[in-house]
C-alpha cells in the first residue's frame, strides 16, 4: 500500500495546480501521469527525457500492480523487475531458482505475491524527490 500511496502523491503533487485548469483540479480523471505528460508535451517539454523518468514510470506500474494484481501492469512489472515476484528478494537472500516460472499475483495488498525490500521503497521515494528537483531545473533552463 505504501507504493500506491507514494505513486498517488506523485500524481497529485505533480500537476494538480501547475498543469490543470481550476475546473479540472478536483476531477480524478485528470489526476493521471498521462495527462501531465500530454499537457507538457503539448508545450514542447518531454518529461520522459528526464533521467529519473524511468524509475517514476516503474513506480506507476508497480502501484497499478499493487492495486489491481495480475493484469497488464503486472505483466509489465514482471518483465522489468522479475525479482519482485520472488519471495527470497524481500528477505535479501540470493537463492538460485531451479527453473523460471511466471508467478501469479493475487493478493499484493495483503503482503503476498509481490516482494519489495526497504531499499526498493527508499529508491522509489528518492526518485520521486529527485524527479521534482530535475523537473524544476529543466523548466528553468527551458
Amino acid at each position: 500500500m505504501l507504493v500506491a500511496s507514494l505513486e498517488r502523491c506523485f500524481c497529485q503533487h505533480g500537476h494538480r495546480k501547475e498543469v490543470l485548469h481550476p475546473n479540472e483540479e478536483r476531477k480524478n480523471k485528470f489526476l493521471r501521469v498521462e495527462i501531465l505528460q500530454t499537457r507538457l508535451m503539448d508545450k514542447g517539454f518531454d518529461i520522459t527525457q528526464l533521467s529519473t523518468w524511468s524509475t517514476i514510470d516503474e513506480l506507476r506500474i508497480l502501484a497499478n500492480t499493487v492495486k489491481h494484481a495480475d493484469g497488464g501492469a503486472g505483466d509489465q512489472l514482471k518483465a522489468r523487475r522479475p525479482e519482485f515476484f520472488e519471495p527470497h528478494h524481500a528477505k535479501a537472500e540470493i537463492v538460485a531458482m531451479p527453473f523460471r516460472y511466471t508467478p501469479s499475483v493475487y493478493r499484493p495488498m495483503s503482503g503476498e505475491d509481490l516482494y519489495l525490500t526497504m531499499t526498493d521503497l527508499l529508491a522509489y521515494g528518492r526518485a520521486t524527490i529527485d524527479f521534482w528537483d530535475e523537473f524544476a531545473d529543466a523548466l528553468e533552463s527551458a
